[in-house]
């Protein structure tokens, strides 16, 4: 007898029984398919869920070396400057969002912290990074790597010339693949020291700070914004 045949039996004697015996012949043939069914149903909501509910990146921004005690307290002082800069530039936060890091350092000497080192490079090089906020010491290093982006290419003139006044353009020298100086005096970084949007966070309380680009940013349009929000409040004594 087929298995069609056999079910169909099957039916027949379970005409007129009670509803365990009939839950228990569902079991037995359609059980492990009901099972799977529901599984890729449940399974299939919950992908399509979270595509829906995901939010995309806007901006990632590293500050190295801030100094912030947001791992010791119950502020994440990251946090409050993402959400701070997502009001400023009036972002929707049901779909988008800006990822601050305040928790790495660095120290550019002998003792240099590879493992940190490589994840920035790694970070920059599949275009998940877009800010660096470093001291000098760490800003200078990157910007000899050419790590950061001529700020002529996003900055009006206007804007350059009202941090230039103001002595807050970092230059750096523009080198070719062969590592010859092919430029010179070229702004990639802004000075930042004394920032109160940093201050109010308590980052960079005691050490001079510069925000640049990264090269090949995959945002750098909100990147620029991001400088321009950091230096919005003004600037006080560090």
């Amino acid at each position: 007898m087929s298995l069609k045949d056999e079910i169909r039996e099957q039916r027949k004697s379970l005409k007129g029984a009670g509803f365990k015996k009939q839950a228990s012949w569902f079991i037995t043939y359609y059980g492990w398919a009901s099972l799977l069914c529901i599984a890729l149903l449940v399974f299939s909501v919950l992908f399509i869920r979270r595509i829906l509910t995901s939010k995309e990146k806007i901006l990632s921004v590293m500050m190295i070396n801030s100094n912030s005690l947001e791992l010791f307290s119950d502020t994440d002082a990251g946090d409050i400057i993402s959400r701070g800069f997502e009001e400023y530039i009036g972002t929707d936060t049901d779909r988008y969002f800006v990822q601050t890091d305040m928790n790495e350092s660095l120290a550019v000497s002998d003792n240099t912290d590879y493992q940190t080192a490589e994840m920035i490079f790694a970070l920059s090089a599949s275009g998940q990074l877009d800010i660096m906020t470093a001291d000098p010491a760490v800003f200078e290093h990157y910007a000899k790597a050419q790590f950061f982006e001529d700020l002529r290419e996003h900055l009006t003139e206007s804007e350059l010339s009202r941090y230039r006044e103001q002595g807050l353009l970092f230059y750096s020298d523009a080198l070719d693949e062969n590592g010859e100086t092919v430029e010179t005096h070229v702004p990639t970084g802004i000075i930042c020291t004394g920032s109160k949007v940093l201050m109010d966070v308590g980052a960079y309380e005691n050490s001079e700070c510069i925000t640049g680009i990264i090269a090949g940013s995959a945002h750098p349009e909100t990147g620029k914004r991001f400088i321009e929000y950091l230096m919005s409040k003004g600037q006080s004594a560090p």
